[in-house]
């Protein structure tokens, strides 16, 4: 905790009932152990399926017949991706933590990837950005 919240704290605690500090302090601390939770999950859920990540990303590397047949598994992965972006964009995961482990590279590659292959003419990703607005803006 640095000395800014600290003094926040001890402020607040001097102006208001003790109860309501203590609720109040109880809440913030909630809050930042759901977010290393979640992202501690996200990071679970990333190591154990990190071979089907890579081979999303692999696949994004093929003729455009061979993306077509994978759609599914590549939206699949769209998807987690955008999901990873929106909690990011709403401040509810330990974003650091996430581009420590390698996380942020591999959205990324996905998205560049997928932009690559949207450029190229790929029909089955021409609706990608529509799909996965949240992984777009990030990157």
């Amino acid at each position: 905790m640095n000395n800014t919240s600290m003094l926040f704290i001890s402020v607040f605690t001097s102006m208001a009932g003790s109860s309501v500090a203590a609720a109040l302090i109880t809440i913030y601390f909630s809050k930042k152990r759901d977010k290393h939770v979640l992202s501690l999950q996200l990071i679970d859920y990333f190591l154990d399926n990190y071979h089907d990540v890579g081979e999303a990303n692999y696949i994004l590397t093929l003729d455009s017949y061979k993306i077509e047949e994978k759609e599914n598994y590549i939206r699949k992965h769209g998807d987690w991706f955008n999901l990873i972006a929106m909690l990011k964009k709403n401040d509810s995961i330990e974003w650091k933590i996430l581009q420590d482990m390698g996380l942020e590279k591999t959205m990324e590659d996905f998205h560049d990837r997928v932009a690559s292959k949207k450029a190229s003419g790929v029909k089955v990703l021409e609706n990608a950005w529509q799909w996965w607005p949240d992984l777009h803006r990030l990157f």
